[in-house]
């Protein structure tokens, strides 16, 4: 048995009763212990939570650079205690940047073993390093921090190639994908009446749904224009954004620009997503990049076939053929095809949706399962601890 210490960002783990806390649990039995500290604000009110084995510690900084200083500190107190009683441990941190900058230290300090969390997919394509100045220094450091540790855990092949690229030994990396909680996207899950929207749109030939924050890496410009399109030729058909972010107003903007307002609806964000999904008929994501994209999965298990850029699961989990389309990123031709196809063909949606609820099932995985695999990962990684 070893105990884990996690270094992260997550602040909903401090809500009882939320999935992520379930799945801590699950990993802290599977473990022996699971010491999470997360990067808080005093102005959050997060509190510290100890239940049995899982212990989660708020930094409740005064400053985002406070932050840094307070999870080294609640780290090193934690890794002290560890050291007068002999026991043996693994540092996990979130990403290669700031999380990785504490659990780097922590490691020089105290000789724990570090793993680095890639989920992000951060070091694949040029979008995100160029999107902003910050990033591009984040982009040398994390790359640095990476080089390292003593294991790397990413959640798909993509990212394991993007990391190999950057000079990771291919033996320091393993993939575990995100997990996935499927059972509201389940066939026999009633769909709420109120998010029906069959019910809601009955005239409708197609309802093409995207989900996620509005924010530019999600480049919903992109298939809104690509709709526009589409539209030309089905004019009762009808897309769903259901999120809320920076981007909404401009985005509201390109759809009165283009005339689209009767055909697209802004469906604030909601993390009850299931019976939108499983009403629709379509499932959209025009991403500049992702790390897994797990409403990917989501989608496929609510049954509906897609359009989706060739970013994170992408390849893996969803398929190009067997699901829907995987177009180039940024191609609005190429999307725009492809959405028209599904648009228009009644036959290809329930025969591609079918496929993509069947493979689904393979990473709806268990609680208990997903710790296991997160247990082993960390002893692998003691064992390339130098």
């Amino acid at each position: 048995m070893m105990s884990v210490l996690t270094i992260g960002y997550g602040r909903q783990v401090f809500t009882t009763g939320n999935r992520e806390r379930a799945r801590m649990h699950a990993c802290a039995l599977a473990a022996g212990a699971l010491h999470a500290i997360v990067f808080s604000l005093r102005a959050h009110g997060c509190a510290a939570v100890r239940e049995g084995t899982l212990h989660i510690y708020p930094t409740d900084s005064r400053s985002r650079v406070g932050m840094l200083f307070d999870a080294y500190t609640i780290g090193s107190r934690i890794l002290k205690a560890r050291d007068a009683h002999g026991e043996t441990w693994v540092i996990s941190a979130q990403d290669p940047f700031e999380a990785g900058f504490v659990g780097l230290l922590l490691r020089l300090r105290h000789g724990v073993p570090l793993q680095i969390q890639e989920h992000g997919d951060f070091f694949g394509g040029t979008w995100w390093r160029t999107e902003r100045l910050l990033n591009r220094l984040r982009y040398v450091f994390g790359k640095w921090v990476l080089l390292r540790a003593d294991c790397v855990r990413t959640v798909s092949s993509r990212a394991r190639t993007h990391l190999v690229a950057l000079g990771v030994p291919l033996d320091r990396i393993s993939i575990l994908a995100v997990a996935s909680d499927l059972s509201a996207f389940a066939a026999g899950t009633p769909i709420r009446a109120e998010r029906d929207l069959r019910a809601r749109y009955p005239d409708a030939e197609a309802i093409v749904i995207a989900v996620g924050r509005l924010v530019k890496e999600k480049n919903i410009p992109l298939l809104i224009r690509a709709f526009g399109r589409v539209v030309s030729g089905h004019p009762t058909a009808r897309l769903v954004i259901v999120g809320s972010g920076p981007e909404e107003k401009a985005l509201r903007a390109l759809a009165e620009k283009c005339g689209l307002a009767s055909n697209i609806t802004f469906v604030p964000w909601t993390d009850d997503v299931a019976s939108y999904m499983k009403s629709a008929d379509i499932f959209a994501l025009s991403s500049f990049r992702e790390g897994w994209g797990r409403i990917i999965i989501e989608a496929m298990a609510a049954g509906l076939p897609g359009v989706v850029t060739d970013v994170g699961c992408a390849g893996d989990a969803f398929v190009h053929g067997e699901h829907g389309y995987i177009v180039p990123v940024a191609d609005e031709e190429a999307y725009a095809q492809a959405l028209e196809s599904l648009v228009g063909d009644a036959i290809m949606r329930r025969r591609y949706g079918e496929a993509a609820r069947r493979a689904s099932a393979a990473y709806a995985v268990a609680s208990s399962e997903y710790a296991r695999v997160w247990t082993e990962i960390f002893g692998r990684c003691r064992g390339n601890a130098v």
